[in-house]
């Protein structure tokens, strides 16, 4: 019996792929395109470029884009501090222990220089705290 029903039941679900969409309820409305042009305006207003230098990342840290992002803004704050020194600052929290995966949140989870060692990264509040230190 179950052999015979798992074939209708996959069979079913590739059919219920094939529908199309439904057609869009609603006409075109030029209140809406006049919302989303706004919209980008706006948000084209509150983008800051910053003339930050740009630092590498690799090949030191494979994993490190949170602490060379940070030495990108700091150099452009005018503090001479670099990717390595602030990756051996951050706070960090191994990726396993006990069998509980460390929290981003918490600080960087596993290793940062290799993708060959476990490792997942950083959130921004360990990331922020460093920053004003």
């Amino acid at each position: 019996m179950r052999k015979a029903v798992l074939p209708l039941i996959i069979m079913l679900a590739g059919c219920s792929g094939a529908e199309s969409p439904p057609p869009e309820s609603e006409p075109f409305s030029g209140e809406k395109q006049q919302t989303e042009t706004q919209s980008s305006k706006e948000n084209s207003e509150s983008k800051v470029k910053l003339d930050a230098p740009h630092i590498s990342q690799l090949p030191e840290l494979e994993r490190g884009c949170e602490v060379t992002t940070l030495a990108m803004l700091l150099q452009h704050a005018g503090q001479d501090v670099g990717k390595m020194e602030l990756s051996k600052e951050i706070d960090r929290v191994p990726f396993e222990k006990d069998g509980m995966r460390g929290h981003p949140s918490e600080g960087f989870v596993g290793n940062m220089k290799t993708m060959d060692k476990p490792g997942l990264g950083v959130y921004h509040g360990p990331v922020a705290e460093l920053g004003e230190a």
